[in-house]
């Protein structure tokens, strides 16, 4: 060091103080770090929680600041002589609480932070849309409702962290899989090294998960004596798969010609909301002995399918419409809705009367297997699990046919109607007779008085059920179905309010029985016009 020329020269050399330096250099580094922590400081997004929580958790070692305010990694301690290097308790409980916290997020479905903790690697193979997408569809398939995860053993050197998940799935019940998490150590966090086998063993990378569905026939719907009022019969059901049209135009037009229908009805069936394009879509079902004819006359149509089947069929059409109601393919909305596992896409669904009211009876639950399969072919690889499925039931009404034929009759019966006397003498036929289509309006019960059982229930103006099912109502049908003063599909025995009228009487005779001691001897005055308190009637 040079000397300073103020310096007496016979004073010897001096080392300058130190404590002005170390305190001028802590205040420097302290303003330094303070500057870059404020320079820093931003809004956090989804990533940066995700990635902060998983640090936190991990208990990531101090880190010193630089020169420049960005923190470095603390160097490893330094083993002392005679030991062997060993990490410290929270670096080796680092791993399992980045598991703990995955299975928490993937137990909430929270599928886009699960993705903030995967590899680097894992982001440069698989998006996060492809990601949230394989999840949501696997669980879908799968009819997964929840599950939970746990850990259970130890990690093995290379990564590996053993656990089980527990599925609870509406289409094989309880599903238990052991499997293992591979957790790779980046910088100083734990991430996991995903692949769809990670959600079952089974799929490996590249597989799929599909449900495959055992179809099962619909309970009857029977009358007292046991005459079958709705029943599946065997078809041969005439479908497309909309996805694998390849010349829709075309080949739709042909399959029109082919099994008599307007291929704009074809469109309308296949088109409809709530239909998936990879669904075998039913389009007609026509007598099972022209199976063998119809596979020839759509051999080589793509997309064009016929198969055997069960179609559901109402032997006496309109009579029972309201009673038995009427079934329709399921839509992916149904399957989506279904909580139970009964609704398959191959099925059908009640939407009305008996049918929609004991829907859970008549279907049943549809065993089957829950496989993976190649995701282009659909071939089957492997099967995860089974599913025993629970059988259908019929069920057998109090309703009598022939009577249910006789009080039909009755109330279409417009010569008969036209004699009931009505108020209205300017429009006598108000309410019972529509004078355009010619159709009466009303409903009628009859029951057991012994029992309260129903002997017959009819409901006017009606429809045949049957064309819910084969698709096969034209416009001029479809117009009437939907026509505002008609009303075919509304049950007028159940949903409509009426005047009580004469029916009224049993209740007042009972009364006067009970509580005046009349008797059906008692003689009772019925004057043209009674007064109570200021009004006359």
């Amino acid at each position: 060091m040079a000397r300073s020329p103020y310096a007496a020269p016979y004073a010897a050399h001096r080392r300058p103080p130190r404590w002005p330096w170390f305190a001028g250099a802590t205040v420097l580094v302290a303003l330094i770090a303070f500057a870059g922590v404020a320079a820093s400081t931003g809004p956090f997004t989804d990533q940066d929680m995700a990635t902060d929580q998983i640090a936190q958790q991990q208990g990531t070692p101090e880190a010193s600041t630089d020169g420049d305010g960005q923190q470095t990694p603390a160097e490893p301690p330094t083993p002392t002589e005679g030991s062997e290097e060993t990490a410290t308790s929270d670096d080796a409980d680092a791993p399992v609480r980045a598991a703990e916290m995955w299975f928490s997020l993937w137990e909430d479905n929270d599928f886009a932070r699960m993705y903030q903790l995967t590899s680097d690697t894992t982001r440069t193979v698989v998006s996060e849309a492809e990601f949230i997408e394989r999840h949501q569809g696997i669980q879908a398939q799968a009819g997964i409702r929840s599950l939970s995860a746990e850990i259970v053993g130890e990690m093995t050197p290379d990564g590996r962290l053993p656990f089980t998940v527990t599925y609870e799935s509406s289409l094989v019940g309880d599903l238990t899989q052991h499997n293992g998490l591979m957790l790779v150590e980046q910088g100083d966090e734990w991430r996991v090294a995903w692949t769809p086998s990670l959600i079952f063993s089974e799929i490996g990378d590249t597989g799929c998960v599909a449900w495959q569905g055992q179809p099962l026939q619909r309970g009857r719907i029977l009358d007292r004596d046991g005459e079958v009022l709705a029943q599946d019969a065997e078809v041969s059901q005439v479908g497309v798969m909309p996805g694998q049209l390849t010349d829709e135009d075309a080949t739709i037009n042909a399959l029109g010609q082919i099994i008599d229908m307007d291929p704009d009805e074809i469109r309308a069936i296949y088109q409809r909301d709530g239909v998936d394009p990879n669904w075998f879509v039913p389009v007609k079902n026509l007598p099972d002995e022209q199976g063998l004819e119809l596979l020839n006359q759509v051999q080589g149509m793509n997309g064009v399918i016929v198969q055997p089947g069960f179609g559901r069929t109402y032997p006496h059409g309109p009579l029972f419409a309201h009673v038995t109601g009427y079934v329709s393919p399921a839509t992916a909305e149904d399957v989506a809705a279904d909580e139970t596992g009964s609704v398959q896409a191959n099925q059908t669904v009640g939407r009305s009367g008996l049918e929609y009211g004991a829907n859970e009876i008549l279907a049943g639950k549809p065993g089957g297997s829950l496989s993976v399969v190649e995701c282009d072919t659909r071939a089957e690889r492997e099967i995860i699990a089974e599913a025993p499925g629970v059988p259908p039931l019929d069920i057998t009404l109090t309703i009598d046919l022939e009577f249910q034929q006789q009080v039909d009759a009755a109330v279409g019966n417009i010569e008969q109607l036209k004699s009931v006397p009505n108020a209205d003498s300017e429009n006598p036929f108000d309410g019972l007779i529509d004078e355009e289509s010619a159709q009466s309006r009303g409903a009628a019960v009859v029951l057991d008085p012994q029992t309260g059982a129903v002997l017959a229930m009819v409901s006017h103006p009606t429809f045949d059920p049957n064309g819910f099912v084969t698709g096969g109502f034209d416009d001029e049908e479809l117009a009437r179905l939907n026509d505002p003063v008609l009303r075919p599909q509304a049950n007028r025995a159940t949903i409509e309010t009426y005047p009580a009228g004469s029916i009224f009487k049993l209740i007042t005779t009972s009364a006067a029985m009970a509580e005046l001691d009349y008797t059906g001897d008692t003689p009772i005055d019925c004057p043209a016009s009674f007064t109570i308190g200021d009004n006359t009637w």
